[in-house]
């Protein structure tokens, strides 16, 4: 592959200078222009001269230590456009970053791997203090982008400005400090954002051990009553275990809705801020340990239409628990959970469904949260379980209003639900728990909830609504569960598998090949095949080979993909094994007794 720094035979320097002079003397009505570019410095330039409607366009290939600045204003129906020659094909890599400022940018089809930033943020919608604005981040792949210590805190996005869009991107592997996705709140309380986070893929995050692991924050504690108002919707999480928060939501007024959590071990978290909507989202555990839902902290959340199944978490990673609060807590803290509305919600074979009234103790103090949540509704959800506590009450609830719910199981774990504890008689089909013809559900909701128009597929609930999250319909569903086939970059799919695989770092001899060096990851499930295979012992030397073949579970969809690494091998330092010798009277000739060292190699 052509580095982009090289020059070709169709471009060099004085055809670019020509083709800028030109850009530059084009009228503004003129048709738009496309800027090929193959290096920073020429995105620099060619920015600062673009109009509206031009792309400009980077040269495939691998583009290292690249650090990007696109900065220009576009128009709402004529955005600036920098984007991949061939989409997928520029990959951005070493110690490359990209930052946008302006107004209606578009940024599109590129991948960031094999390096890593010691700081700051991959890319960022913020360049020289000013931000960007109605801009559009699509397509793009931020794949194992890590530094060699993880406790160096990076971003892979940071959205700034307003009305920003991250939609069809791919992360995966982030196993450094800090947020993989950060939405920066403005410092005045009513200056909403309106950022759209949307059909991105987000996977494979390890347990960080510390704060700090979070997939996506929205806000920080000293933002934490002003407006976001970001809207999270249609984006597949799987395997999101860097932190406790999976998504932590710390700012007023945000929507998460129809994203599909997969084996998270941790949870959708209103940690601070009030009135935030939490619709049609799905959290599929299969039984894994610590895997959860939603954890509610503040004022005025709507948690309604979501489907919950076979999460195994408890306590703060319950399916949904609410917080108890602070008695003047600082922003920081645990905000009394007031006026809460769950309703229309289907839980099924989980540890525990609800938790009310969980402590919390403010990190780095003596303070324990003892404010219970109060005026909040419980309404019209269906939770079964086969054994543990449905309800696990740790504090009891003030003034709470529960009304037409569903339980079914061996331990209700509280008493005056107003429930009915009833076999709610579901049945699975299409992968999904959904209450039968005879089952009690249909039709039996109580209170008129008009804000609960649909149900969590995207059916309108007309008459009478049904108990639990979805409404009895031969309707095909507008929202069904996500897979990586349904999310992501439209090149990814569309052109089959995509292997990830960093070079992994140096080893000494003897030791075997492993996790830490055999990692490479797909877009697709399927079979990894290493050479060498794990276990073997690799001769010292440089730049030893390691290559893989990934064959995909879905043949039809994906291709069988090969890639290959390098490794270096140092030389090991032999250990001599010597004991001190007994004590030997003078004239004692030496001998085996004392001059009897040993290696640990021959």
């Amino acid at each position: 592959m052509r580095s982009p720094g090289t020059k070709s035979r169709w471009l060099r320097k004085a055809a670019w200078g020509a083709l800028l002079m030109a850009a530059a003397c084009l009228p503004r009505g003129a048709a738009a222009a496309e800027l090929l570019v193959s290096n920073a410095t020429d995105i620099a330039t060619a920015s600062a001269l673009a109009q509206p409607g031009d792309t400009l366009v980077m040269l495939d290939g691998v583009w290292t230590d690249a650090d990007i600045v696109f900065s220009a204003n576009g128009t709402a129906g004529n955005p600036i456009t920098l984007r991949a020659q061939t989409l997928g094909r520029v990959y951005l890599s070493g110690l490359s970053r990209l930052r946008l400022s302006g107004n209606f940018l578009v940024v599109d089809g590129l991948v960031f791997t094999n390096g890593y930033r010691t700081s700051g943020e991959v890319i960022s919608f913020l360049a020289n203090s000013v931000p960007a604005n109605n801009s559009r981040l699509i397509n793009c792949a931020v794949v194992d982008y890590n530094p060699p210590n993880n406790a160096l805190d990076t971003k892979w996005v940071r959205l700034y400005g307003v009305s920003n869009r991250v939609e069809y991107c791919y992360f995966r592997g982030k196993t450094n400090a800090g947020g993989t996705l950060i939405v920066d709140v403005d410092s005045r309380p009513t200056a909403p954002n309106y950022h759209v986070i949307a059909r991105n893929y987000f996977g494979f995050r390890p347990s960080l051990g510390v704060n700090g692991g979070e997939t996506m924050r929205i806000g920080d504690s000293s933002v934490s009553l002003n407006q976001s108002r970001t809207t999270v919707e249609e984006n597949l999480f799987e395997q999101c275990n860097g932190d406790a928060e999976i998504v932590s939501s710390k700012s007023l007024e945000n929507v998460f809705r129809h994203n599909t959590f997969v084996e998270c071990e941790g949870t959708l978290c209103l940690r601070h801020g009030n009135g935030s909507t939490v619709e049609g989202n799905y959290f599929f555990g299969n039984r894994k340990p610590l895997t959860g839902g939603v954890r509610v902290v503040g004022e005025n959340h709507r948690i309604f239409n979501n489907y919950f199944a076979d999460l195994a978490g408890t306590a703060s990673r319950a399916p949904l628990s609410i917080m108890q609060g602070l008695t003047n807590s600082p922003l920081n803290g645990y905000y009394q959970v007031k006026n809460a509305t769950v309703a229309f919600n289907t839980f099924v074979n989980c540890t525990n469904s609800l938790v009310i009234g969980l402590v919390g103790t403010l990190s780095g103090t003596p303070y324990v949260t003892t404010l219970p949540p109060t005026n909040c509704t419980i309404a019209n959800n269906i939770m079964l379980q086969p054994a543990g506590k449905i309800v696990d009450q740790r504090a009891v609830g003030l003034n709470f209003n529960w009304e037409g719910n569903i339980l079914f199981g061996t331990t209700l774990g509280i008493t005056n639900l107003g429930a009915l504890k009833i076999d709610p008689l579901l049945t699975f089909t299409g992968g999904l728990w959904r209450p039968d013809t005879n089952s009690p559900a249909l039709g039996a909701a109580q209170g008129t909830y008009d804000f609960v128009a649909n149900d969590f597929e995207g059916d309108a609930r007309t008459g009478f609504k049904d108990v639990g999250c979805d409404q009895a319909s031969a309707t095909p569903s507008l929202y069904p569960p996500l897979d990586s086939t349904s999310v992501g970059p439209l090149w990814m799919r569309t052109r089959g598998t995509f292997l990830a695989w960093s070079r992994p770092a140096d080893i000494i001899y003897g030791t075997p090949l492993g996790a830490s060096q055999l990692n490479a990851s797909a877009n697709a499930a399927g079979t990894f095949v290493y050479d060498p295979p794990a276990g073997t012992i690799l001769d010292a030397g440089a730049e030893r080979v390691l290559t893989v073949v990934f064959t995909p579970t879905d043949l039809i969809n994906f291709d069988v993909a090969t890639q290959s690494v390098t490794i270096n091998i140092s030389k090991a330092t032999p250990v001599i094994t010597w004991s001190n010798a007994a004590t030997i009277s003078y004239g004692t000739v030496l001998g085996p007794e004392q001059l009897n060292a040993t290696c640990n190699v021959p």
